[in-house]
């Protein structure tokens, strides 16, 4: 079966460890993640400059992580980075920038891209 994940939640909210958890019980059923979507408050997720207290769940790291071990895209919705400030390269020239930090292991993509990715997928999962 293949899955697309939708994350909306806060990298600091549980949900992040719960969808997390989530990702990797599918890769041990030897199910497909097509890909994991960043939106609302979960984009803060793809930024360079996130640092997490040494005491806490460090859900940016488990992503990277999980994503790079597993071949699955990182995407954010770009209408929510841009307003929560995480931008790439293309979006500092568009917006008169000084630089982005959107970090290497997520790509930013239109809204219609996820909604192209879960049309193909046999099943949608949100975690927020």
């Amino acid at each position: 079966m293949n899955f697309s994940i939708c994350i909306t939640a806060h990298p600091l909210d549980s949900a992040q460890r719960n969808a997390i958890e989530y990702c990797k019980a599918l890769i041990l059923k030897s199910q497909r993640i097509s890909q994991i979507f960043f939106y609302q408050d979960a984009v803060s997720l793809a930024s360079s400059l996130l640092v997490p207290a040494q005491d806490e769940y460090d859900a940016q790291q488990q992503w990277i992580e999980l994503a790079q071990s597993n071949n699955i895209e990182l995407k954010v919705c770009v209408a929510a980075a841009i307003r929560r400030g995480i931008l790439n390269e293309a979006d500092c020239k568009r917006y008169a920038k000084p630089q982005s930090n959107l970090h290497d292991a997520f790509s930013i993509v239109g809204l219609g891209d996820f909604l192209t990715t879960m049309d193909s997928s046999d099943k949608q999962v949100t975690f927020g």
